[in-house]
């Protein structure tokens, strides 16, 4: 049976592994190689028994020990795809071949057929918008909740992922979601057909930037340049489809889909 165990966690870093077999998974590593390696020790596991590395996000308290750790120790990273061409700071760390090699996931999401959900605030300070949709574009079975609004959270009480694990674990109600991928190629008016066919409490938001998406340097990594604004009557809702109009002033939008509670939303679309 996997046995889960927590190394350390708080604002000041956060780390945690799932054992099984003798062999054994870290989740985060948001303090320093040192104190990671000593809280392994300490637990008994050694380094030669560990199979790789699950970074959950890319914020400080869960990465900042993760690149010096790499240098000694260079096990398989997993975590999101495109970061290479994300616009925060996470660009940078591209630079550096080896970094790259370890952390890519791109080439290897055809290859995981299972059901992902990929969640994310659509301005993020260490996620930019645009590699979350990549990853959903390009995922085998993906599913795309981008908020319009959505905190920091160093607990996993997202009420969407809690759904989306009923609905694929146990045959749960689905999540409402669009059948069809909005893209630049549709224009600026267009209906999308969704799967919902009771529109009780359901109803769909459209957000948009009026300037290229881009990121500032801050003393805490980057922040998103642009505000979104929220298109009144950009999506309407009416027997399953949404009829869609954007601004003509936006270059970029995503519209939210919700039931109740729960959503998920399309990806970033951009006009180029």
């Amino acid at each position: 049976m996997a046995r889960f165990t927590t190394l350390y966690s708080g604002s000041s870093g956060n780390s945690a592994l799932v054992e099984e077999n003798g062999r054994y998974l870290l989740v985060d590593m948001g303090k320093s190689c040192r104190m990671t390696q000593n809280a392994l020790k300490g637990l008994g596991l050694p380094l030669a028994d560990l199979g790789g590395i699950l970074v959950t996000h890319e914020h400080s308290d869960h990465v900042s020990g993760l690149a010096i750790f790499l240098k000694y120790h260079p096990v398989p990273v997993y975590g999101s795809a495109y970061l290479d061409e994300g616009l925060t700071y996470f660009y940078d760390w591209y630079k550096d071949a080896d970094c790259a090699a370890l952390w890519e996931a791109r080439h290897r999401l055809q290859d995981f057929k299972q059901p992902i959900l990929w969640v994310n605030d659509a301005n993020d300070g260490a996620f930019s918008a645009n590699s979350t949709t990549l990853s959903f574009l390009n995922s085998a079975q993906g599913t795309l909740c981008l908020k319009y609004e959505l905190a920091h959270y160093h607990k996993f009480d997202i009420e969407e992922v809690y759904a989306f694990a009923e609905q694929v674990l146990h045959g749960g109600a689905p999540l409402p979601v669009f059948e069809q991928t909005a893209c630049a190629e549709l224009g600026r008016e267009f209906a999308l057909k969704t799967n919902l066919q009771d529109a009780a409490q359901a109803h769909a938001e459209l957000y948009y930037i009026t300037q290229p998406m881009s990121y500032c340097r801050t003393e805490l990594g980057t922040k998103m340049e642009q505000e979104y604004l929220h298109a009144q009557q950009g999506a309407v809702l009416e027997n399953g489809v949404v009829k869609v109009r954007v601004p003509q002033e936006a270059c970029a939008y995503f519209i939210e889909l919700w039931q109740g509670e729960l959503m998920t939303s399309s990806p970033l679309v951009e006009f180029k």
